[in-house]
């Protein structure tokens, strides 16, 4: 379930249609510090139309807004997981507990020319009631298959408010993320179902812990008409069902949860 959680919390922090002829490839460097702990990973991300694949740690994440799927595929075990997307269940429980958060960028006035484009500088400040964030970043409405990316995290952030889970008041940068810089603070993490005591106690670690921070810088972008099986299960997975408690099974109800991509993560 972390894992999963950590994939939509990506996905949402990143988030902030109409399908074009070519989508959009891009691979960047995530370097992220938690405490004593860092690490720097790779991440490629792919869109056309309303649909994403994010490729990262080994594993696969397809997203497809028009059937309301998610796919998390693992290429070394050869299975994959469908998930409904926006999530339901318990991971909608976590989310909309995290998603009081109202991203509101706002320009800078700076300037920057980032891979020969030219980015806008945004920065911003949000609270949930699981603690506090803060990005900011520079965006180009230039680069390369910038109106098919912005077309779709829009579409994606309009999915998570009207499922509550995040709010649509705030501004959203125009372009796509050259490099983004966040910080994330936990002061109140809480799992529904979680006892007293023990959430108590994971307060308390919370709050002794440092912000963790991570920086995408994108080191590559360019269209590419992307085919169907792009963001399809490769023949000869093995479908795994999930353990999660999601009431009435996976499109029932129950008792958050993530992953950005403009709004990073991961």
């Amino acid at each position: 379930m972390k894992t999963v959680f950590a994939i939509l919390a990506a996905l949402w922090l990143s988030a902030i249609s109409s399908p074009l002829v070519a989508g959009i490839v891009m691979t960047q460097q995530i370097v992220t510090n938690s405490g004593s702990n860092s690490s720097t990973d790779d991440r490629t991300i792919m869109v056309q139309g309303n649909k994403q694949k994010v490729v990262m740690h080994g594993q696969t994440i397809v997203l497809d807004l028009d059937q309301g799927r998610m796919l998390l595929i693992n290429p070394a075990s050869k299975t994959y997981t469908t998930l409904p997307f926006p999530p339901r269940g318990p991971m909608a429980t976590m989310m909309q507990n995290m998603g009081g958060v109202d991203l509101d960028f706002k320009k800078t006035g700076e300037t920057q020319t980032l891979m020969g484009y030219k980015c806008q500088e945004y920065d911003s400040k949000g609270k949930s009631m699981m603690g506090e964030f803060s990005a900011k970043g520079c965006f180009s409405p230039d680069a390369p298959g910038a109106a098919q990316y912005i077309a779709f995290t829009e579409l994606m952030a309009k999915k998570f408010a009207d499922a509550g889970m995040a709010k649509t008041t705030g501004t959203h940068p125009d372009g796509v993320p050259m490099v983004l810089e966040t910080t994330t603070k936990l002061t109140n993490f809480n799992i529904p179902g979680m006892p007293p005591e023990q959430a108590e106690r994971l307060k308390a670690m919370m709050a002794n812990r440092p912000p963790t921070t991570s920086k995408s810088t994108t080191t590559s972008i360019k269209t590419a008409d992307l085919t169907e099986d792009t963001f399809e299960v490769p023949a000869g997975y093995t479908e795994r069902k999930i353990g999660l408690p999601m009431g009435g099974g996976m499109g029932g109800p129950a008792a958050p949860a993530p992953g950005p991509t403009p709004y990073e993560g991961e």
